[in-house]
């Protein structure tokens, strides 16, 4: 498992932020650099019933319930050891309620969305509007791309993107592009990766921070921070410094090309 580092310099972290449990630091000089961008978006984890209120309203999503998605609720309340009855809510297992509900959702996931495996940029992120149930996790999303030279039939690079969780050092989601990844594309693999991640990756969730290599530029990043921060999603655009030790790691040049 990937070591924690500090969300302000990037060096071995041991604090963490006492309120939200999301953000990791080397010392308090370095928390304290890290409040002006973090107080917009820190706050206390939630309490249990406003986790299964989350997952109840997931569930119904932005209409109003019908009498067969009240029926499904209450079986997954009664499955996670209680009932509808606010006085049996102390009774339920959030985490397990969490899975039955991700588990149905991912089963009713809309079928136009199938053919494309990665298909899910800011624009079809808000019409679903299930971005802000999603549970927040206390893991990295790291999102790059590289590409080994080869060319499409057009003659333009082909490149690789991912999104790998720093958590679990697995690989979530991944795409091909033709030409430089845009913004667009950015998007639509690190959604994916909270969405709807590969199998045997995990379960849709929201990192609490996401980590943008260099090379994206600052356009992405100012692109996808507002609606990350607004659904309590840390982001953060890797300096040159890190490129660099990054890239003589991994032999991958600041270009994304693999050495």
């Amino acid at each position: 498992m990937a070591s924690r580092v500090c969300n302000a310099c990037a060096q071995p972290a041991t604090k963490i932020c006492s309120r939200c449990r999301c953000r990791h630091y080397c010392s308090e000089r370095c928390q304290r650099e890290d409040w002006r961008s973090h107080k917009q978006y820190c706050r206390k984890p939630p309490s249990k019933s406003e986790e299964i209120e989350a997952l109840k309203h997931l569930w119904f999503g932005p209409g109003a319930a019908t009498a067969e998605s009240r029926d499904s609720w209450q079986r997954f309340l009664q499955h996670a050891g209680g009932s509808c009855e606010p006085s049996d809510i102390t009774k339920v297992d959030v985490q397990k309620l969490e899975k039955i509900v991700m588990d149905e959702i991912k089963a009713r996931m809309p079928a136009d969305l199938e053919p494309d495996p990665v298909g899910y940029p800011i624009h079809v992120v808000k019409q679903l509007r299930v971005l802000p149930s999603l549970p927040l996790m206390d893991d990295e999303f790291v999102m790059s791309f590289s590409t080994f030279g080869h060319m499409d039939h057009r003659g333009h690079l082909l490149y690789c993107i991912m999104c790998m969780s720093n958590r679990t050092e697995q690989v979530r989601a991944v795409s091909t592009c033709s030409g430089a990844p845009t913004a667009t594309e950015c998007q639509s693999v690190l959604f994916t990766a909270m969405i709807k991640p590969m199998p045997l990756t995990g379960d849709p969730m929201r990192p609490s921070q996401v980590l943008l290599a260099n090379r994206w530029g600052p356009d992405t990043y100012e692109t996808l921070r507002p609606f990350l921060i607004e659904h309590g999603v840390g982001i953060r655009l890797e300096s040159e410094a890190e490129a660099k030790l990054s890239a003589a790691m991994q032999d991958v040049d600041s270009n994304g090309f693999n050495v």
